[in-house]
């Protein structure tokens, strides 16, 4: 607060300062400054987002949303910017919103790894765990610290596993396992939610 008190009017110090009331978890007080931030620069990606996490994490979804897209429109080549607003159509349940967000995140830049681990995510979601598990691996590759991808991988290889055995039990001759989707959805959809239910929870700390 030293920083602030010299210096009330500068956006980076009033950044700074919502971040620390952010990471020490007085959220109604980083909004705040985060908004006074933006009240004397508009322009200021790195505050949308910030206080779009913070909204997130106090249930304004609507209000988070506004301020993430106001973040990609800002800066259009942040990576960030985009695997952020992914992550919020993940917890949305919103896999197809999530994809594209993910996507063009990887677009900018490939060797995103938290932006893969969205990816996976996104796809779990769907219930197509192959694919996840692919996304969860490429993860984990990329950043073997990231240790929630090397989990989840392990749910959704096991999860993938389990539909190939259940397809390959009730399946007739040539059936594929999109026509077991369509000839058992409620065997699935069980399924599904099972194993949704198990994955690791995307916790602030970890998954923004």
């Amino acid at each position: 607060d030293l920083l602030l008190r010299k210096h009330s009017k500068n956006p980076i110090a009033l950044y700074l300062s919502g971040d620390a009331r952010a990471r020490s978890g007085r959220l109604k007080e980083a909004e705040e400054m985060f908004t006074k931030t933006l009240e004397i620069k508009g322009d200021f990606a790195l505050v949308y987002n910030a206080r779009g996490v913070v909204r997130v994490l106090n249930n304004s979804w609507d209000e988070a949303l506004i301020d993430f897209y106001q973040e990609t429109a800002l800066a259009p080549n942040l990576a960030d910017a985009h695997a952020n607003l992914g992550t919020y159509w993940v917890l949305k349940e919103s896999s197809e919103g999530a994809l594209e967000a993910f996507n063009k995140a990887l677009a900018i830049n490939p060797q995103f790894a938290l932006a893969y681990n969205g990816m996976g995510c996104s796809y779990f979601g769907k219930g197509e765990f192959e694919n996840a598990a692919m996304d969860f691996s490429m993860a984990s590759q990329l950043n073997p610290l990231l240790v929630m991808s090397e989990i989840n991988h392990g749910f959704a290889s096991t999860y993938a596993a389990k539909l190939l055995t259940l397809a390959s039990m009730e399946r007739k001759p040539g059936m594929s396992l999109e026509s077991i989707n369509q000839e058992y959805p409620s065997l699935l959809k069980e399924q599904k939610q099972q194993l949704l239910k198990m994955l690791p929870s995307q916790t602030d700390q970890e998954f923004w």
